[in-house]
């Protein structure tokens, strides 16, 4: 798969990883300075099929906040995954389908 990384309507960074048997992994931390109402959101670049069950979970999202410049700003951080096998197509955003922690209600699988 490679999924692109967006902030509002700007793209970010990529995550890539290439299968030809098996599995395989991908992972790219970055930070993203966000003010409010700004929205983050993964799409997939090219048609890539993602896999996960209910006790194997293996297509995940994790954000944190980090820091805050509005000192009004409450915690936040989730983590949300695939718990079903999925096909992503060219440039489809990708929904994760269960969210595991939402602290702050970071996390809007509908947006």
């Amino acid at each position: 798969f490679l999924f692109d990384l967006y902030r509002n309507e700007n793209y970010m960074i990529s995550s890539y990883t290439r299968s030809v048997i098996g599995s395989e992994n991908s992972a790219n931390p970055t930070v993203v300075r966000l003010v409010t109402g700004d929205r983050v959101y993964v799409k997939a670049r090219f048609r890539s099929s993602v896999t996960g069950t209910q006790g194997d979970v293996y297509a995940t999202f994790t954000g944190i906040l980090v820091g805050q410049l509005e000192p009004e700003a409450s915690a936040v951080g989730f983590t949300a995954g695939f718990i079903s096998e999925k096909t992503i197509p060219p440039r489809g955003r990708v929904a994760y389908e269960q969210t595991f922690t939402n602290e702050g209600r970071g996390y809007n699988a509908t947006s």
